[in-house]
């Protein structure tokens, strides 16, 4: 173990490795998955910088280092974004991972990438099919270095947006998943443990941060619409006090009655008014809109005026 340098630049780091730098452009070329919503180029990207740092503090040799970053550039390689389940997508990043090396000389065939990068890649699948109890320090890196990526300073474009579109999750609900599951999260390596506790306070912080933004708007927003409603009811409420004053109630109710109607049935939301002159005189009016009962009451004379009115016409 060493202190090493941190944020190393992943295209420098691919460009000084031969085993990465010979496969690179095709991999940027062929890989489907370069521009899904998280799991893409730049999540490849920090995971070969991360791996890197990784192996580099927990002293991997350098045979051990390489299979490490190319497990790192491939485990996601022609992602789903979301379409499919993560065994799918394991399966799917080696198989195009072993033929992105195929015409290569690193692995003489495919049982040999499965043991040397497959085993690794396999560790990052998830929900975890592979207990931390029995990763080997390889994987024990890759799979620190996939969590540690949430940190970046691409956080909230990349980690947040991408995953709350790949998962199909609400922003304002998936604040308290991603704060959730950090809570959860165990490292396995002494560098990971390092890395994790050196920041996760600052941006558990952070995460917090936008979520209060995100639900002060969202109430906000609520309120904003609860006042449009209450505008609407609020320009009615003048509309029908010009039609109907209120010292005209008591007439009002004489004339509707007057004219055959009565209750007939009336709960907290509405009353049924009934004329027995006719069967087909049913008014239902709707009294929810306040709880102001002189308000209500203009609501029913409007609305007994319009029933009242379709009828003569009819």
């Amino acid at each position: 173990m060493k202190s090493v340098k941190v944020n190393q630049d992943p295209v420098e780091i691919i460009y000084n490795i031969p085993e990465l730098k010979s496969v690179f452009v095709s991999f940027y070329k062929s890989n489907k998955s370069n521009k899904v919503p998280y799991h893409n180029l730049w999540h490849s990207l920090c995971m070969v910088k991360y791996c890197n740092e990784g192996a580099l503090f927990e002293g991997l040799n350098n045979s051990d280092r390489i299979d490490l970053l190319i497990s790192a550039l491939v485990h996601d390689m022609n992602h789903s974004g979301g379409c499919m389940s993560d065994e799918d997508n394991v399966r799917i990043a080696k198989e195009a991972g072993y033929k992105l090396y195929k015409n290569t000389n690193f692995f003489k065939d495919e049982e040999e990438f499965e043991n040397r990068i497959g085993r690794i890649v396999n560790a990052t699948q998830y929900p975890y099919v592979i207990p931390a109890k029995d990763l080997d320090k390889q994987q024990q890196i890759i799979r620190d270095a996939d969590l540690i990526q949430s940190m970046e300073n691409t956080w909230f474009t990349h980690t947040t947006c991408g995953l709350c579109s790949e998962m199909n999750v609400d922003i304002e609900d998936f604040f308290d998943m991603q704060l959730s599951f950090f809570e959860d999260i165990k490292m396995n390596t002494v560098w990971g443990k390092n890395r994790w506790s050196q920041n996760i306070p600052k941006h558990i912080a952070k995460v917090n941060m936008a979520k209060n933004m995100f639900l002060e708007q969202k109430e906000k927003d609520e309120e904003d619409l609860k006042e449009i409603g209450r505008d609407l009811i609020r320009e009615k409420i003048k509309e029908l006090n010009y039609k109907y004053p209120p010292n005209s109630y008591e007439e009002n109710i004489d004339r509707i009655e007057s004219l055959g109607f009565e209750v007939h049935a009336s709960t907290s939301q509405c009353e049924v008014w009934r004329s027995p002159i006719k069967d087909d005189s049913d008014l239902v009016v709707h009294c929810g809109a306040s709880e102001d009962y002189n308000t209500n009451l203009i609501f029913m004379f409007d609305q007994f005026y319009r029933f009242w009115k379709k009828n003569k016409e009819n």
